[in-house]
């Protein structure tokens, strides 16, 4: 868990921004991992939290809060080599990066598949 109490300390050309809060910058976020591992098997799932931050340096525009899960399995083929698949955003939940002035949405990390091979 970590707890963000950032605001800008500006002056000159940049004073009406003393105070505000830094862009992109949530207050509170989180992530919790719980995992399990036997005879060269594993299996994890995380959960991440981002709380609501502004999308814009001067505070105009409000991103929400999300809340993800990403999960990974890991699957030994041999002594040396195991089969490893992930899932980023398990739910395909909507995480915002940002918003245009046409309120045209930007999305950050969809739902992604990774599926590898791990030499140990």
């Amino acid at each position: 868990y970590a707890f963000t109490d950032a605001t800008i300390d500006a002056s000159g050309e940049e004073a009406a921004l003393d105070g505000l809060t830094p862009a992109q910058t949530p207050r509170h976020s989180a992530s919790a991992t719980a995992g399990w591992e036997d005879d060269g098997k594993a299996f994890a799932l995380t959960a991440r939290y981002a709380g609501e931050r502004f999308d814009e340096v001067d505070n105009s525009v409000m991103l929400g809060d999300a809340l993800t899960f990403d999960a990974l399995a890991r699957y030994p083929i041999t002594e040396r080599l195991a089969l490893s698949l992930r899932v980023e955003n398990i739910f395909d939940g909507e995480i915002l990066a940002g918003i245009n002035g046409a309120g045209a949405r930007e999305r950050a990390r969809p739902q992604t598949f990774w599926i590898g091979l791990v030499i140990d």
